[in-house]
């Protein structure tokens, strides 16, 4: 009955515009917000999606709120094996606690052959363009 309801309530809406379907949108989305039977039978097939939706931005913000450390709550009086640990802990360290290794640098130059690649590329395309 709900799909039947809101096809005719479509329809309605697409002759009562013209067939402007930009305007239709907005008439039935007025509808909706004054007839609960519309408004079910729109958001019922993503109903689910929604919930969804829903309690994962709660437990993300959860984790997020968890993860925050105020500087205040750290001990003040840590070892330097402490310190280092409560750094990548908190984020405040170039290291993480999955590696002790230091960030790897970036090359100052590309190899020969990732130039000659980046020269074909560029040819490739320009001849490309040509046609």
């Amino acid at each position: 009955m709900s799909s039947s309801y809101l096809e005719k309530k479509a329809r309605e809406a697409i002759q009562s515009t013209k067939g402007n379907r930009q305007l239709a949108t907005h008439l039935l989305q007025h509808w909706a917000e004054s007839d609960p039977q519309l408004l079910g039978a729109l958001i019922r097939p993503i109903l689910r999606t929604l919930c969804m939706l829903a309690i994962d931005r709660y437990i993300s913000r959860q984790r997020r709120a968890r993860q925050k450390v105020e500087p205040s709550e750290l001990p003040t009086d840590l070892s330097s094996g402490e310190e280092a640990a409560v750094e990548a802990l908190t984020g405040r360290s170039q290291y993480s606690m999955t590696s002790s290794r230091t960030p790897a640098k970036r090359p100052k130059q590309g190899s020969k052959r990732h130039e000659r690649s980046m020269e074909a590329l560029v040819s490739s395309f320009k001849a490309k363009k040509k046609s």
